[in-house]
């Protein structure tokens, strides 16, 4: 079968997936040890860009669960890499207070490592720390706009409702 006719902007990603795999082979040691792997497009284009963020996961070699510590996208030219505190955070609220299976010195030389990597590559490199409740600014955003729907569809019945009430008397 022939490999797939990647979009500029899919095979960039697909580079710079290929070029991770590559540079962070020897893993991350610890308790566990886990592959350092950045998600690639899922087919040859990416919608113009708007699919294009690849995701940073640390993958355990015996099974079990995969931590997602990061993102990049070759669109912004950009990265994002969770602190210890923040996958740490996300780990515990995700396990009921199980403890992350990962050294944090080892996690911490990592991610200096994947920032000049990412700086290298000419992306902006930034940290993202925990909030007071364990999620980021971005999660509690999505997780708040179904929020505003439901409230919006309330008000549309209850105004619906009212006018109802008010026409058949």
């Amino acid at each position: 079968m022939d490999p797939p006719n990647y979009t500029r902007i899919a095979a960039r990603a697909v580079s710079l997936a290929e070029l991770v795999e590559a540079r962070f082979q020897h893993g991350l040691d610890g308790p566990a040890h886990f592959r350092v792997e950045l998600s690639a497009p899922e087919g040859p284009s990416t919608a113009g860009g708007l699919q294009a963020l690849q995701h940073l996961k640390l993958v355990p070699d015996v099974g079990g669960t995969t931590i997602v510590f990061g993102a990049a996208s070759t669109t912004r030219y950009a990265a994002e890499i969770r602190t210890f505190a923040h996958i740490e955070a996300l780990y515990r609220q995700r396990f009921k207070g199980a403890t992350i299976p990962i050294d944090e010195t080892r996690y911490r030389a990592l991610a200096e490592e994947l920032a000049a990597f990412f700086g290298a590559m000419k992306m902006t490199v930034t940290f993202s720390e925990p909030v007071a409740n364990g999620l980021s600014r971005a999660h509690r955003r999505r997780r708040r706009w179904p929020f505003l729907v439901l409230l919006g569809l309330m008000l549309v019945v209850s105004v619906c409702a009212a006018y109802t009430f008010a026409h058949r008397a």
